[in-house]
């Protein structure tokens, strides 16, 4: 059995990071000043975005946090699985925005959605920090956007591959048994 060689490449410093994170939270803050939304963050990739966008958020609002799974490795596992249900009670009647990590195909984001409209909530904005637009396989475009980045495979800041990596504070591309 071969061990896999990881070779990282920063794609965005903490700096750009601190920049963008904070340019969504003015900008959601404009937006919701005189609202109380309930903010969804997509676990666990999204828990550190979340955490940092918070700081910047001032306006008053309800949280909660969702799982899921699309990845195993570096392979996309179809669409989105979770076993997630919200209760009418927590949905109904707010304002509603999905904060999650990476959006690429857009199939996740288009079922959560979906699952928050058919609750009868007010409204649903999307937050993202990374954006693969060249992967999108759905109509959905986020509202909220960081960086668009390219069709490659990333880490840190919250992400992982294989659990390995969520704790880096930059953002970089992975490449597995490849020459760096």
């Amino acid at each position: 059995m071969t061990k896999e060689t990881h070779c990282l490449k920063q794609i965005f410093s903490v700096g750009e990071i601190k920049r963008i994170v904070a340019s969504i939270g003015n900008d959601l803050s404009k937006d919701y000043h005189n609202r109380c939304p309930l903010v969804i963050y997509i676990l666990e990739g999204a828990r550190r975005f979340y955490y940092d966008l918070d700081k910047h958020l001032k306006f008053a609002y309800y949280v909660l946090s969702v799982n899921r799974q699309t990845y195993s490795g570096t392979k996309r596992q179809g669409n989105c699985l979770t076993n997630i249900d919200l209760p009418m009670e927590v949905v109904n009647g707010k304002d509603i925005i999905l904060v999650d990590d990476i959006i690429d195909s857009g199939h996740c984001m288009d079922y959560f959605i979906k699952l928050c409209q058919g609750k009868n909530c007010l409204s649903v904005k999307t937050c993202t920090l990374l954006n693969k637009e060249s992967k999108r396989e759905t109509g959905y475009s986020p509202d909220y956007n960081g960086f668009i980045i390219d069709d490659v495979f990333v880490v840190g800041y919250g992400m992982d591959y294989n659990g390995q990596y969520r704790d880096l504070d930059t953002i970089s591309e992975l490449k597995i048994d490849e020459n760096c």
